[in-house]
């Protein structure tokens, strides 16, 4: 089986976050990690990149794939009204099995979550399409139907579409308020909800208010406050007396002193 994962959509409501959509962090990890995780659960090797805006930040950040133990290819969107056109230009290719991405979902693990393979049949949702049956998949290219298909069972990921930047910022919460622990964790963490990356400095006055997330390099200056419900990304500066809390803060900013970020 191959997976296409199609990240060449122009998003409006992230355009002003500094940065392509896929590379977006989600509990301070890049969005498009999640489905490469996901892809290695169910023991997918290949996958296709189609790219678009941003294209040359997303090549960079993913390599050939051998961080996951992927074979990584790239496209580029020529059409990107019909995000499918890209894999009816080799019907072929898909014949022994697809998992197509065709919009920016994100894999959401319930409570219920196995990490098996996804069992014998066709599944397919908006913007998702999972199959291994030939005869399924050529109606699929030729027509766009997914007539015989079935949602993806409730141990399975549930692809949630993040359509503003309302939903970012409410599945980021979730995740730091202990959804997260149904991933890959960022950095380490610990029993009440604190997940810290690399290279974190702050003196004994900061108070840490769980549950909190904080990537790698930052700084955090003297009695400042950061949770609970906080997300911090990497080489931030929280200057003193400042606080934050329900708040996801991107990556590279500067929080100055005694401003409140709620």
């Amino acid at each position: 089986m191959k997976a296409v994962l199609h990240t060449g959509s122009a998003l409006a409501w992230a355009a002003d976050l500094g940065r392509p959509w896929p590379l977006l962090p989600v509990g301070n990890r890049p969005w498009i990690e999640y489905w490469l995780e996901w892809c290695v659960e169910q023991e997918i090797r290949s996958v296709q990149i189609i790219l678009g805006d941003g294209a040359w930040a997303v090549e960079q950040y993913l390599g050939d794939g051998a961080r996951w133990g992927l074979t990584i290819g790239y496209s580029f969107v020529r059409d990107e009204t019909q995000p499918a056109a890209y894999l009816r230009r080799d019907p072929a290719r898909w014949r022994e099995g697809l998992c197509f991405l065709a919009e920016p979902l994100f894999p959401r693990r319930g409570a219920d979550y196995a990490r098996d393979p996804l069992p014998a049949g066709s599944f397919a949702g908006p913007g998702f399409v999972c199959s291994r049956d030939p005869a399924f998949l050529d109606a699929f290219l030729a027509t766009g139907s997914t007539a015989g298909a079935t949602p993806l069972p409730a141990t399975a990921i549930q692809p949630a579409p993040l359509a503003s930047l309302a939903d970012y910022y409410d599945l980021n919460m979730s995740l730091v308020r202990g959804e997260m622990a149904r991933y890959v964790a960022p950095g380490y963490a610990s029993a009440d909800g604190a997940y810290l990356g690399l290279n974190v400095v702050y003196p004994p006055s900061a108070r840490l208010n769980p549950p909190v997330m904080i990537g790698d390099h930052v700084r955090l200056r003297g009695l400042c406050t950061i949770g609970p419900a906080a997300v911090l990304g990497n080489r931030i500066i929280v200057d003193r007396q400042a606080d934050v809390r329900d708040s996801v803060i991107l990556d590279g900013t500067y929080l100055g002193a005694g401003i409140e970020v709620h």
